[in-house]
């Protein structure tokens, strides 16, 4: 069966499982929305789309985007999900802290993006709920509300489903934050192989079957929400409870008193966003909220120490053991996951890594010693079964145990290459495998991630990590989660460490001193050196994704273009 919806209508799973979309106050049985699909299949028909066509989804996470992805994969059309915009000079969504920071640049940039898009996928249609914010796309915009036909059922001639292995499932362009646009090729085959690993790793977690009940705040237009909180619960059958991010991060303790009504037994999240959310969760201490089902996946960035043991603290009295906290590593390219944690709780190293790369576990517990400063860093698992995941030198060669290099990725779940860009297909794929642009290395079989290639910072010739200066800063009473950002600026006379701080306009000028001499102690402490610049900016200047990941490629165009403010 070469797609999910032939694995449904042929009876891949049994029942018909109930999803809630608590955002819009609404339960579906899967029939239900299968019913709607197809009437918005026929909507679609009617425009004239037919197999192969690409369609722009400007949808935020609910019903609606649900039934548009089945609808187009009953014709054999390719989605385009990108995330939502109002129209509005907006960061993430209308109305964030972002925005406000924000400012007319990044809303010109991101409709840019949106046009660039649209035209380079030559999409037949835009569907969105919001039309009126895209006037540019006129020609080509609709509602799901519009295309919904007055239909009984689905005629056989408007698409069954069927669809070829190697056919497009998707394709998921990057979220414009890192430059040109670059559209990841997701095909059918792709989406079974991860989906069939994604199952397969929730059963040897140690429940010996498969979920019953996901839940997923996280954004469809990105992977992990997609595979997640869409197909999944799909593939597998499961109940599922689906909402926007907003929704989520407007009140993280009702999703987590959610969960618990439900019973809900998976979910994932990443370290920045528990960071951000977890101190309200204790608002649910003493109230009888059982977590004891749930396994929590902490994926898609770098994982803090320090957020899994405040995760641990905060849901422990929740019924969840810190033995259900579990991580992964995985990209786009290869369709989502590439590693999982098979064994129960997450493994800690510290280590120092020489500036040649060679990795050591750190004197300080007793153990072999070396160069560099020590650093605490999670396992984030071993390679899923069929990914041949090897850390490679700058020539491609493979590296050893406790080297660092940078992984790269092979296996069923690899993608053909990126949509109409040949060479760039050719730098990252052209040996057969995909160079991630990820730092790491092995140790006993399992992954450790270091950071970015791109944003590792060299200082007097070592090697400095900006997300872990981030997280010491940021664990700063006057800071606090998300809101620093280290990052290198090349400048006239040459390459500058630049950190940004968010901070309070209000504040009187000695706290502020006071303050900036605080930061500088902490990272000469802790990391052996101080940024040639640090500034204080408001609040909302540090970008973020939905899924809570830091924009600093974005950011740091807008600094040496001038366009962030300072209030010291």
């Amino acid at each position: 069966m070469a797609g999910l919806l032939n694995w449904l209508d042929h009876g891949g799973t049994d029942g018909d499982p109930l999803w809630h979309f608590p955002a819009e106050g609404i339960d579906r049985r899967l029939s239900e929305l299968r019913t709607r699909s197809g009437a918005i299949a026929a909507g679609l028909a009617v425009r004239g789309i037919r197999p192969g066509d690409r369609v722009v989804m400007l949808l935020d996470t609910g019903s609606a985007a649900i039934c548009l992805l089945l609808a187009l994969w009953q014709l054999q059309a390719v989605p385009v999900p990108l995330r939502p915009w109002s129209g509005a000079a907006s960061g993430e969504d209308s109305g964030t802290g972002s925005e406000r920071a924000g400012g007319t640049d990044r809303a010109g940039g991101f409709l840019r993006f949106l046009l660039e898009v649209t035209r380079r996928s030559d999409a037949r249609l835009v569907v969105t709920d919001r039309p009126a914010a895209v006037p540019q796309l006129e020609p080509l915009l609709t509602t799901v509300e519009a295309l919904e036909a007055s239909l009984e059922r689905l005629p056989a001639a408007i698409g069954d489903g069927e669809c070829r292995a190697d056919g497009l499932a998707l394709i998921q362009f990057s979220s414009g934050s890192t430059g040109r646009p670059k559209g990841v090729m997701v095909t059918h085959a792709m989406v079974m192989a991860q989906l069939r690993q994604l199952a397969d790793n929730y059963a040897a977690a140690g429940s010996g079957r498969q979920p019953g009940s996901i839940a997923s705040w996280l954004p469809f237009y990105h992977d992990m929400g997609l595979f997640i909180g869409i197909l999944l619960p799909l593939f597998t059958g499961a109940d599922a409870m689906v909402a926007p991010p907003a929704w989520y991060m407007r009140n993280p303790a009702r999703w987590f008193a959610a969960m618990a009504a439900r019973g809900s037994d998976l979910t994932f999240s990443t370290s920045s966003v528990l960071a951000a959310t977890l101190r309200g969760v204790r608002r649910l201490h003493g109230r009888g909220c059982d977590l004891s089902a749930l396994i929590l996946y902490v994926a898609a960035e770098k994982i803090s120490p320090a957020v899994l043991d405040e995760a641990a603290a905060v849901l422990a009295p929740l019924g969840m053991p810190p033995s259900q906290l579990r991580a992964g590593y995985g990209m786009a390219e290869y369709t989502l996951g590439c590693t999982h944690s098979r064994e129960p709780g997450l493994r800690r190293l510290r280590v120092r890594i020489a500036p040649g790369g060679r990795v050591s576990t750190d004197g300080g517990d007793g153990c072999d010693g070396g160069d560099g400063e020590a650093l605490e860093l999670v396992s984030v698992g071993r390679p899923n079964d069929a990914c041949d995941l090897v850390v490679r030198d700058e020539a491609g060669c493979p590296l050893g145990e406790m080297r660092l290099g940078e992984i790269t990725v092979a296996g069923p779940c690899l993608t053909p290459g990126y949509w109409r860009d040949e060479a760039m297909t050719q730098r990252a794929l052209g040996r057969g495998w995909m160079r991630s642009g990820d730092l790491g290395f092995l140790h006993d079989g399992e992954l450790f991630f270091v950071a970015r290639k791109d944003e590792m910072l060299v200082v007097g010739g070592r090697n400095v990590i900006p997300a872990d200066v981030e997280l010491e800063v940021e664990s700063l009473p006057f800071v606090g989660p998300g809101r620093a950002v280290l990052f290198a600026a090349d400048e006239p006379g040459g390459p500058r460490q630049v950190l940004l701080v968010e901070g309070n306009a209000t504040s009187p000028p000695p706290v502020v001193s006071g303050r900036l001499t605080a930061i500088r102690r902490c990272i000469l402490d802790g990391f052996g050196f101080v940024p040639t610049d640090i500034a204080v900016v408001p609040k909302g200047t540090i970008e973020k994704t939905s899924s809570g990941k830091k924009r600093t490629a974005v950011i740091r165009r807008r600094w040496q273009a001038g366009a962030i403010p300072q209030l010291a």
